[in-house]
């Protein structure tokens, strides 16, 4: 809002203006639906807005002097509020083509003085400067850079220093991942991340947990986390060229690191991830279909788990894991499927039409078709006891079962604890062989 002294300098020139331009210069100073308080200026260093009438506002905070402008137009009152909103006085009229007119913010230079601070990335920052991708740095901010140090730079002197200007432009961009902050536990919790470079390089950034140490393409990252307005920066040991040999894609990830993902599955991915023997048994049978159960299921029956050994843990899991891959979508087209376990008992695995509904034996299909390139992990809301016989409306012929013959359940299985204990090896067992593959 601007003052009164404000409207007084400029009586003359506004004197002969009708009603509705009148009321086109005040709509220039009034910004719609938005509470801009000094503080958000600050925070912000500068904020370009439209205003009611139509004019574009460059509002901006000058630390060093500490005063905001609005257009160039001093800022002296500030935070004026009611139940309007809030107000700021101003020391000019802003009037479009007599003064006022739209000032943009400043272009942002990103500050790589952390960078230089190390005091072994000259090379480096002397090549962003020279082919203008400091420009490029920051209008793309926050970038992350694989900034190669000094010695890496001197090893390939005879090769960089044979480069024209565009190619050593395209060689820093190489070493650029525009739009994102890459932190090292990014990488830790991935273990590894697959990028293109803003130079079109791809690459893959791998944690190695035996080394506790991360490469990108095999390059080892000595320097991590040296951070600035312009994002982060992580040191190699050598320059990424064009045809970088050390390029491997990462690994597709397994079932077990998507279920991961979905973080209600984190009893049973620690039975596969810390039971070897488990491991092993998933190992031994193959591609397998796991029917895993969630971890309120497993928390309804902690106090047994609690008295399994890590053999009984195996047999239990194993009655929730059936040898081939079996989708949600089969046991749709076929309504029903009796199936035989890898401790061979049987699951009926049956397609509920009128619910919509997938169920194996009582235990509902809560998570279907998460599936790698070997095994498919199917979600389910209750823990199986492998002691228990469910069959189909209708006995399916032999041919039409997915696996071998239907058998009876084991005559070794004698307790409701025991039966449980192995209706629980099977999402394990199930786990570990799609894990191992």
């Amino acid at each position: 809002g601007p003052k009164d002294s404000a409207f007084e300098a400029i009586q003359a020139a506004v004197e002969n203006l009708s009603a509705e331009e009148v009321k086109a210069v005040l709509l220039n100073h009034v910004i719609l639906g938005a509470n801009v308080t000094a503080s958000d200026v600050v925070a912000a260093g500068c904020l370009e807005v439209p205003t009611a009438g139509g004019l574009m506002l460059g509002i901006n905070f000058d630390a060093e002097n500490s005063t905001v402008t609005v257009n160039g137009v001093p800022v002296t009152d500030f935070d004026v509020t009611g139940d309007y909103g809030v107000l700021h006085g101003i020391e000019s009229v802003l009037v479009e083509g007599l003064q006022g007119d739209f000032v943009p913010c400043p272009a942002f230079e990103a500050d790589f003085s952390p960078i230089a601070a190390k005091g072994n990335y000259d090379t480096l920052l002397g090549a962003v400067v020279a082919t203008g991708n400091d420009a490029t740095i920051s209008a793309n901010a926050p970038v992350t850079i694989l900034g190669p140090n000094d010695i890496a730079f001197a090893s390939v002197a005879n090769i960089v220093n044979g480069l024209g200007q565009q190619e050593l432009k395209d060689l820093a961009l190489r070493h650029t991942i525009i739009g994102e902050v890459i932190a090292p536990a990014d990488v830790v919790d991935a273990g590894c991340l697959e990028k293109v470079t803003a130079g079109g390089l791809n690459v893959a950034i791998r944690y190695n947990s035996t080394l506790d140490q991360i490469d990108v393409n095999g390059i080892v990252v000595g320097d991590l986390n040296v951070q600035g307005d312009y994002g982060v920066m992580h040191g190699m040991q050598a320059v990424l060229f064009e045809n970088s040999p050390g390029y491997v894609p990462c690994p597709a990830p397994t079932f077990v690191d998507l279920v991961k993902e979905t973080g209600n599955y984190t009893t049973i991915v620690s039975y596969i991830m810390e039971n070897s023997l488990l491991q092993q048994e998933l190992a031994r049978v193959g591609p397998v279909t796991i029917f895993g159960p969630d971890d309120n299921a497993f928390a309804a029956v902690a106090s047994d788990l609690a008295q399994a050994d890590e053999t009984q843990l195996v047999t239990i899991l194993g009655g929730h894991v059936v040898q081939q891959v079996f989708t949600a979508q089969q046991v749709i087209d076929l309504g029903c499927v009796i199936l035989r376990t890898v401790i061979q008992t049987t699951v009926r695995v049956m397609y509920i039409e009128d619910e919509d509904v997938i169920m194996v034996n009582d235990a509902k299909v809560i998570l279907p078709n998460v599936q790698d390139e070997t095994s498919i992990f199917h979600g389910i809301d209750k823990v199986i006891d492998s002691g228990e016989r469910f069959d189909c409306p209708i006995t399916p012929e032999p041919t039409r079962t997915p696996t071998a013959p239907v058998i009876p359940p084991p005559t070794t299985v004698q307790s409701s604890a025991s039966r449980f204990r192995l209706s629980i090896v099977f999402a394990a067992s199930v786990a570990i062989t799609a894990f191992a593959l």
